[in-house]
């Protein structure tokens, strides 16, 4: 047997290392990108780009211009007779994505495709697998870039592609001693447990009654009467309820059956 690798194999393995990504896939929240490169990777892409965060930006605004109901096309760049850059570019698109050989690769331009009416799992599944690493003049994300900048496109830079966090001077300001000292003091909405502005959070075990103790509290603030003996600011209020209108409809009638009527001009729940 030669010793060498056919595409055949690099497809083999390719499957292979999807379903082992599959296995292990990340949550939605969580970043694809790597600092391992994938296994032969330096064997299966020509061109040899980095899966960063740079270059799957860089990727991602290429995309942004180029339609996904584009027409099948050969998987070229340049259709027998075209003046230009193919319109039928959607098969060129996903094998040039493909040639990177990146762990995110078929999920950014499957993503992309899903864009497209005539989009079908099989159908994508097959271009997908039809890239042939090996064939020569094998289409490369070279050909991608080219055709997204025909039709208006311009590179991401570093800079601009991932932007880092800093803090806004507006936002965020440094008191001296003096300055802490000159601030107004805490203003409550209920004595030592709820300020006027800012959070709090109520919390304990399920089924201990927290659901009823924040009702009551806000039934206590939409009436400015005092709770649990602390002295209460009124103010109107919103009770967001996001267990279901049935859940909100049962304690509602339990608690105005205890406690009387709750005030229509000040109280108000949202359940969506």
């Amino acid at each position: 047997m030669k010793n060498e690798i056919t595409s055949e194999m690099l497809r083999s393995l390719n499957a292979e290392l999807e379903t082992l990504a599959t296995t292990n896939k990340p949550s939605a929240s969580s970043s694809c990108l790597t600092t391992t490169p994938p296994i032969f990777s330096h064997l299966a892409s020509k061109q040899q780009v980095p899966e960063t965060m740079e270059e799957v930006a860089k990727l991602k605004s290429a995309l942004v211009v180029l339609s996904p109901d584009a027409l099948r096309g050969q998987g070229k760049l340049y259709e027998p007779g075209d003046l230009g850059s193919s319109s039928n570019y959607w098969l060129m698109v996903v094998w040039a994505v493909a040639s990177l050989n990146w762990i995110c690769g078929k999920e950014i331009v499957r993503q992309w495709s899903l864009g497209s009416t005539r989009y079908t799992e099989e159908g994508f599944d097959d271009a997908w697998y039809a890239y042939d690493h090996s064939r020569p003049n094998a289409i490369g994300i070279g050909s991608l870039y080219r055709l997204a900048r025909d039709n208006g496109w311009q590179p991401v830079t570093t800079a601009s592609a991932v932007q880092p966090l800093s803090a806004d001077a507006t936002r965020y300001k440094v008191l001296s001693p003096a300055a802490i000292h000159a601030l107004p003091p805490q203003q409550w909405r209920v004595k030592h447990v709820l300020p006027t502005n800012g959070l709090a959070a109520l919390f304990g075990p399920s089924g201990s009654g927290k659901s009823f103790l924040a009702l009551d509290m806000a039934s206590c603030i939409s009436k400015g009467t005092s709770w649990f003996g602390s002295r209460v600011s009124q103010a109107p209020v919103l009770y967001v309820m996001l267990e279901g209108e049935g859940a909100i409809r049962n304690r509602i009638a339990a608690y105005e059956k205890a406690h009387g009527p709750l005030p229509t001009d000040s109280f108000g729940v949202i359940t969506q």
